[in-house]
């Protein structure tokens, strides 16, 4: 019984992990469009930190 409850736990990480790589591929590509490298960094750090939080 707990042997499923954890694979269940890994199944769900596994999957908001991706969903996280996802999203934040999809946002670094809409901020790629700046030419300041450092202003790209700080918006996708920001969305990660954001996305981790909340």
């Amino acid at each position: 019984m707990i042997a499923n409850g954890i694979e269940d736990e890994d199944k769900w990480l596994t999957e908001g992990i991706a969903r996280i790589q996802h999203n934040c591929f999809l946002y670094a590509s809409r901020t790629g469009n700046s030419s300041d490298l450092s202003v790209n960094i700080s918006s996708i750090n920001s969305f990660i930190f954001k996305t981790l939080i909340l």
